[in-house]
């Protein structure tokens, strides 16, 4: 992953003085790549969060909630990232507002439980 980096960030160097337009390409280019060589440990990850869950006796929705919302942080993420790197902020701002509310969207559901958790503890 380290040598596709820095591959990529050499590359990228060399073709932005030759044709900006084809660096952005190389840049998501790598970050794809980056990513599915990351794709077993990512698979390990969830794998490892699954065995938690069952051992500490969480709900399994509630783990789903918890994955959409990190692989939406993510993406969203990845995205801020290429805009930054067209320079397009606004964009950028509108995909982070765009993720945020998406996460806070997800997490409806974990927030009601909670909230009739906290009901049913005070009585109320």
């Amino acid at each position: 992953i380290l040598i596709i980096a820095v591959v990529g960030c050499l590359l990228i160097s060399v073709v932005k003085e030759i044709k900006k337009e084809y660096s952005l390409l190389i840049a998501v280019l790598c970050g794809v790549i980056i990513i599915l060589f990351s794709f077993d440990d990512i698979v390990v990850l969830i794998s490892q969060i699954r065995n938690y869950t069952e051992i500490a006796d969480i709900n399994e929705s509630a783990l789903s909630i918890f994955l959409k919302a990190v692989v939406i942080s993510v993406v969203s993420q990845l995205a801020c990232e290429v805009c930054a790197d067209s320079n397009n902020r606004f964009i950028q701002f509108c995909v982070e507002l765009a993720g945020k509310t998406a996460i806070l969207i997800t997490s409806i559901p974990l927030v009601n439980a909670v909230l009739k958790i906290v009901s049913n503890y005070i009585g109320v």
